[in-house]
């Protein structure tokens, strides 16, 4: 996987992390969810996942589906 896909801890933020490019993944409880993911330029989950591999495979596709547009 790519080298983008390395997350940092948001300070003052439990189970929160933020990618090089601004994408933000935290850890939530909302059905069968346990990640979601904010676009850069969003303030809303745009995709909640059941595992942090399925948000890495997701943000890479969302990377690419932006870069066509």
């Amino acid at each position: 996987m790519d080298d983008r896909l390395r997350v940092r801890v948001v300070p003052n933020r439990r189970h929160c992390y933020r990618t090089a490019d601004g994408y933000v993944l935290f850890a939530c409880h909302w059905r069968h969810a346990r990640v979601a993911i904010i676009r850069p330029d969003g303030r809303a989950p745009f995709v909640y996942l059941t595992s942090m591999l399925d948000a890495a495979i997701t943000i890479e596709a969302d990377r690419a589906a932006r870069s066509i547009r």
